[in-house]
């Protein structure tokens, strides 16, 4: 290939790398029934006068650097799939812990209010108990406040409790005793048995 170009015979190689009068190439080739992989370097011969007359070849079975080339390839993808998961997962634990903090810092700025207008509303129902003509009318109010605070106050509670880390502890558990006790606490409409 270096004294004559062929465009057939090049679609052979896997690579060929041209240079002045020099060329490598790379390819598979049979070895007594076994696949190998050469590295070939031809380098065009000379005269004093500077004629091509000829042309030397080497090569050199390169199988085994080309199988740990292949093994380390996928190795490399292997690991910057590892990476990238675990890039996803750190950004994900981020996220939450910033849901966290934000879900701490909310459930504490309105902790404080809620206190406050429970407090309000104690004096409020404290003050109507003493006049009779108001007794009648707030104490509706009082009852419906007292029930939105208490929800807010459950929601700051779910907050809080989001944001606090867990931590499991295993248990031995009767597991009879442990699904009549969940069975126990669902209401079950009529006409259905458990």
């Amino acid at each position: 290939l270096i004294l004559n170009g062929d465009a057939r015979a090049e679609k052979k190689y896997v690579k060929i790398a041209r240079g002045e009068g020099t060329m490598t190439s790379e390819s598979y080739i049979t070895v007594k029934g076994r696949n190998r992989y050469v590295i070939a370097n031809a380098a065009l011969l000379r005269n004093s006068d500077g004629e091509v007359v000829g042309a030397i070849e080497t090569f050199s079975d390169i199988t085994d650097r080309r199988k740990m080339e292949e093994e380390l390839q996928a190795y490399s993808k292997t690991l910057e799939a590892c990476v990238e998961e675990g890039t996803a997962q750190l950004r994900e634990a981020e996220r939450l812990a910033a849901i966290g903090e934000t879900a701490t810092i909310v459930g504490h700025d309105l902790r404080n209010p809620l206190q406050s207008m429970t407090n309000s509303l104690y004096l409020l129902k404290e003050e109507a108990s003493g006049i009779e003509e108001l007794k009648g009318r707030v104490a509706p109010i009082v009852n419906r406040l007292q029930k939105n605070i208490d929800y807010m106050s459950k929601i700051v509670l779910d907050l809080q409790d989001f944001a606090r880390p867990l931590t499991i502890q295993k248990t031995d558990a009767a597991a009879k005793a442990l699904l009549s006790d969940v069975i126990g606490s669902i209401s079950v409409p009529q006409g259905i048995a458990v």
